[in-house]
C-alpha cells in the first residue's frame, strides 16, 4: 500500500445444521468493548484492548459452547494447552509490516513493542436480525503510526447457525506500507482444543487438501469441524 487502502474480508460461520428462522440479535457496549447477545445470551464480546491488540472473545456456538480456546484470555481449560499466548480467539495481525512485528506480543510490561491500539467505535447498531461493530485502530511501532484500519464486524444467527463477517479497511498514510510474504498473519482463529485437527477434528479447504496438507496453502475458504463435548461442530 502507498498512501492508499486494501480492504481484506472473511465470514465466519459456525454452524449445526441447515438454515432456519433468525434470532433477536443485539450489541452493546461493554468495560471491554462491546457485546453482542442472542435473544439475551452471550454470543461474542468485542475486546478492544487485549495485551497489544483487538480481540474477540469469548465466541459461542449454536451448542452454547464455547468454540475458540478459553487461554490465554480466559482459564486455560482441560482440552487445552498454554502455547502461543499471542493467539487471542479470533483476531486479526501480522508478522512483517514495514519490518514490524505485531503478531507477537510485547517481551515485557516496560517494552512497549508494537501494537494495534483501537481509537474508537464509529458504529455499534443492531436492526435485531444483525449486529455491526465498526472500529478504527492505529498500528503503532512505538511512537511511529505505520498504518491504520477500519473493522466491520457483523455478527447474526438462526437456530442452527451463527455467523460472523468481518471487513478490514486498512489505509497507508504518508508512506509506503508494505505486508511481508510470511506465514504468521491477517485472519487469525485458535479453535477449541477438542476442534483442533491433531485432538479429533478435523481441517478441510476448498482445494479438498485436509489436515496437515491444507497448512499454509491458499484456498478460497477453510473448514474446521469437530467434536465440542461430544457434539459436532464446524
Amino acid at each position: 500500500m502507498t498512501a492508499a487502502r486494501v480492504v481484506w474480508a472473511t465470514a465466519l460461520l459456525l454452524t449445526l445444521a441447515s438454515f432456519s428462522s433468525a434470532l433477536d440479535v443485539t450489541v452493546q457496549q461493554s468495560d471491554l468493548g462491546a457485546v453482542v447477545q442472542i435473544d439475551g445470551q452471550l454470543f461474542a464480546e468485542y475486546r478492544t484492548h487485549y495485551k497489544h491488540q483487538p480481540a474477540v472473545w469469548p465466541i459461542i456456538g449454536p451448542t452454547g459452547e464455547q468454540i475458540t480456546r478459553s487461554f490465554p484470555i480466559g482459564p486455560l481449560l482441560p482440552s487445552e494447552k498454554d502455547d502461543h499466548p499471542h493467539h487471542h480467539s479470533l483476531w486479526f495481525s501480522h508478522e512483517d509490516v514495514n519490518g514490524h512485528n505485531f503478531w507477537l506480543e510485547p517481551k515485557s510490561n516496560t517494552d512497549k513493542g508494537n501494537v494495534i491500539q483501537h481509537q474508537e467505535f464509529l458504529e455499534l447498531s443492531s436492526d435485531h436480525n444483525q449486529a455491526t461493530i465498526v472500529t478504527k485502530n492505529h498500528w503503532l511501532a512505538g511512537k511511529e503510526l505505520v498504518c491504520q484500519d477500519k473493522r466491520t464486524l457483523v455478527f447474526s444467527a438462526n437456530d442452527h447457525a451463527r455467523w460472523i463477517d468481518f471487513t478490514i479497511e486498512l489505509k497507508a498514510l504518508d508512506h509506503p506500507v508494505t505486508f511481508g510474504d510470511i506465514k504468521d498473519g491477517c485472519f487469525s482463529m485458535r479453535v477449541a482444543g477438542s476442534m483442533k485437527a491433531n485432538a479429533g477434528g478435523t481441517l478441510v479447504n476448498s482445494e479438498g487438501l485436509k489436515n496437515r496438507k491444507a497448512w499454509g496453502m491458499p484456498a478460497t475458504w477453510i473448514d474446521n469441524y469437530g467434536p465440542l463435548k461430544a457434539r459436532p461442530l464446524g
